[in-house]
């Protein structure tokens, strides 16, 4: 028996003697009554959540010389917009018992978020938002959440980076020059953009891509499907295929499995890796 296997045994283990305990707890305190075990719970429900209840929300404003920002959060709907006016707008909610590691100086913004004990966690999300004027020019934005959502709107920024774990990614009408997304599930909706290279990472995730163009893209996935509409024609791409299990389409032709497409001195490539993933290409021609 290995040590990761009596880990797993131990840690099982001590969560059903808790179970146990809490059980007997409530039986004990009810003396056999259903209605007072039912209750029991349910204060046992409200307590959680509140201990981790959002507490305040921080607001404030930047100046437009900003030139990076990394974000890290827990839980929560993180959405980077367009600036109504010229100034930088940030807000967002802190929760009870939670630590928040915050810093705005020298043209960077950087705010990350972290339980404070193991078991820790808040069932409802917070709301994180961010605005920037169109003229401001970032050189990075990095944005990590845990569980939730991550919507990138009308950004400018040399290198735009997302990640997280159960992390779903929107991004509209935004011209990173390089673009990376990386998640164990989640998909991602690339939408009305621009980028040299995409680079899409997960273990179950899928992509849809539309009205963008980029030089590269690259997925890398065990369980995922990709449709990419093409603004160019289909010699423009060279597609470098390989799964085990999968079929791609490129407009009218279907291949299955592992295949490499070449066009006459191709500009752009696409490259697609998996264990069990399809692929649909479209071009506008």
């Amino acid at each position: 028996m290995n040590k990761g296997f009596k880990r797993v045994v131990a840690i099982s283990l001590i969560l059903i003697f808790l179970g146990i305990a809490l059980v007997t707890g409530a039986l004990v305190a009810s003396k056999g009554d259903f209605k007072t075990i039912t209750g029991a719970f349910q204060n046992l429900g409200v307590f959680w959540n509140d201990i981790n209840a959002i507490e305040k929300t921080q607001t404030f404003e930047m100046e437009p010389t900003l030139t990076s920002v990394n974000i890290s959060f827990i839980n929560s709907d993180i959405s980077v917009s367009l600036s109504p006016d010229k100034k930088v707008h940030v807000s967002y909610e802190k929760r009870k018992n939670y630590t928040y590691l915050e810093s705005t100086s020298g043209g960077k913004l950087s705010v990350s978020e972290s339980a404070n004990w193991f078991f820790n966690f808040s069932l409802k999300r917070s709301k994180v938002f961010i605005s920037i004027p169109s003229d401001t020019k970032l050189f990075d934005c990095v944005l990590k959440n845990v569980s939730g959502a991550i919507k990138v709107e009308d950004l400018v920024s040399e290198h735009l980076e997302l990640s997280g774990v159960d992390t779903t990614a929107t991004v509209l009408r935004s011209n990173p020059a390089t673009f990376t997304f990386n998640t164990v599930n989640g998909n991602l909706s690339l939408q009305k953009s621009s980028s040299n290279s995409v680079t899409f990472k997960s273990v179950n995730g899928s992509t849809n891509i539309a009205e963008t163009n980029f030089k590269d893209f690259t997925m890398n996935t065990t369980n995922g499907d990709a449709t990419i509409i093409l603004a160019s024609k289909k010699d423009d791409y060279k597609v470098d295929y390989g799964v085990v299990n999968g079929t791609l389409q490129f407009n009218n032709d279907t291949f299955k499995g592992s295949t490499v497409l070449n066009g006459v001195m191709p500009p752009n490539s696409i490259t697609f890796k998996a264990v069990n993933g399809s692929m649909t290409l479209k071009t506008i021609e």
